[in-house]
């Protein structure tokens, strides 16, 4: 049941993910790290107060770290609480040894905040940080997918970067990202024949083969 939540962005059925949410809930109650995963359940289902008691709950039961208080930031910041949401976030760039900066560069793409995005993302990236590993799928989560300050960040060179730099496999015909990363291949492959060196035919001279005089 956890994890048929866990990939719950990948769902077409609201109605299933609500009995799965149910089942969930009778379940698993008590397990605190599938707090964080409810949270996400929420805000597919289009309950943005559900979710950001379920994040608050997971702080308040399992205590005011680094992962828990980035989920809520997250939370808050998809549901246009950005004043709350910067201010955890200002709390959670305070603890030491944070291993999560790629959750709190997403959490400043909900602000639309996108240097700061990138700015914690490249930490992310420089530390190995686990939560790399979303970059190429979590922007095109169903939650995100139509959101402008999502798509900005999609067409934002810098994620191009990203992605290239982590070398991510090529994404399958059905994925809601193909699209995009196929238009990225054609504009790599016409700069790269614009800027490619124009090549000369070199013409050596030769006697004159005619016969006329």
């Amino acid at each position: 049941m956890h994890l048929a939540l866990e990939n719950i962005h990948l769902e077409n059925d609201p109605e299933r993910v609500r009995r799965n949410l149910q089942r969930f809930l009778v379940e698993e109650r008590n397990y605190l790290r599938t707090l964080e995963t409810l949270t996400l359940a929420y805000k597919y289902l289009g309950m943005p107060d559900a979710a950001i008691a379920t994040a608050e709950r997971w702080v308040d039961e399992a205590g005011r770290d680094a992962s828990t208080l980035t989920n809520l930031a997250l939370a808050l910041a998809d549901h246009d609480q950005g004043r709350r949401a910067r201010e955890i976030l200002e709390e959670v760039a305070a603890i030491e040894d944070y291993y999560d900066s790629t959750g709190v560069g997403y959490a400043y793409v909900s602000l639309d905040d996108l240097d700061a995005a990138f700015e914690w993302l490249e930490k992310g990236y420089d530390s190995r940080d686990w939560g790399i590993t979303r970059l190429r799928t979590m922007p095109y989560w169903k939650i995100y997918l139509e959101d402008p300050r999502w798509i900005q960040f999609r067409n934002d060179a810098r994620y191009r970067d990203l992605i290239a730099r982590v070398r991510f496999p090529a994404l399958p015909p059905e994925h809601p990202g193909y699209a995009d990363e196929q238009a990225w291949k054609g504009e790599e492959a016409a700069a790269e024949a614009t800027n490619a060196p124009i090549r000369k035919i070199a013409v050596l001279p030769f006697d004159n083969l005619s016969s006329d005089p």
